[in-house]
């Protein structure tokens, strides 16, 4: 092995991927107003929908949550779903799955996207 294929290895190694398909380098925040509140956290490398991270006890410390994982926390409040975070994260999986195969771009832009289609409707309504 040479030393440019160690280095391609070293570099593709360091792309971390959401479920092991979608990158978030690909995925630009147009809205400057919520690139605070929607987190990603590349710098660490945490894409998973379950980090176990304590976000409530410090006020403002949510926006740090990832987004996914707040998907995941959301979709599990009320329903047949509550409490159980795996068959969760399984429905989210073949979700994102599902906006690829119809759409074919990134479904974390999408979902990026719609949060910010959502915030500029619900602030026309309230004003």
């Amino acid at each position: 092995i040479s030393l440019t294929e160690i280095k391609n290895l070293e570099t593709n190694k360091l792309k971390m991927k959401v479920f092991n398909r979608w990158e978030l380098e690909k995925v630009k925040i147009n809205d400057i107003s919520i690139s605070n509140y929607i987190y990603f956290n590349k710098k660490y490398g945490e894409l998973v929908p379950h980090s176990s991270g304590n976000y409530d006890k410090k006020p403002f410390k949510k926006t740090y949550c990832p987004i996914l994982e707040r998907l995941v926390c959301s979709l599990m409040l009320k329903s047949r779903n509550s409490g159980k975070k795996i068959k969760t994260i399984a429905i989210v999986k073949h979700a994102f799955y599902l906006l690829h195969k119809t759409t074919g771009k990134n479904p974390i832009q999408l979902l990026v996207d719609a949060i910010s289609n959502w915030l500029n409707i619900l602030f026309q309504c309230t004003s």
